[in-house]
């Protein structure tokens, strides 16, 4: 396009509007995710030490969710279905920016890339 939005993402010397991470696997049985819901969390929130959040997906049942930002993980604790999980994790002592995603069920894991609007968890001050 002329006038690309200001959100895209260079690749070869063009720019582009959408990024896009393919996993391709035979496996029915491997976890997909569909949504994190909240995907951002304040410094200055209350409840940064009990965050919850919520993921949805397929295959995602007992779960085990973990977010990575530089040397530190933080571990959420979760509970739900095969579709749906309910999670709250520490995130005391996490810094501005962004922290990416792992999750794992069955021995499967997928990894959300810390990208603005990739996916992940967004920390603002």
């Amino acid at each position: 396009a002329a006038s690309p939005p200001a959100t895209t993402f260079p690749f070869g010397g063009k720019n582009y509007l959408q990024k896009v991470r393919l996993y391709l696997t035979t496996d029915s049985s491997y976890p997909r995710i569909s949504t994190l819901t909240p995907d951002d969390v304040s410094l200055g929130s209350p409840t940064l030490s009990t965050f919850a959040f919520v993921v949805t997906g397929t295959n995602i049942g007992s779960s085990s969710i973990r977010f990575t930002q530089g040397a530190n993980t933080y571990t959420a604790s979760c509970s739900g279905t095969s579709t749906t999980q309910n999670c709250t994790v520490d995130l005391s002592g996490i810094a501005t920016g962004l922290a990416q995603m792992t999750l794992t069920s069955s021995g499967k894991s997928i990894t959300i890339p810390a990208g603005q609007l990739l996916g992940g968890i967004n920390v603002s001050p």
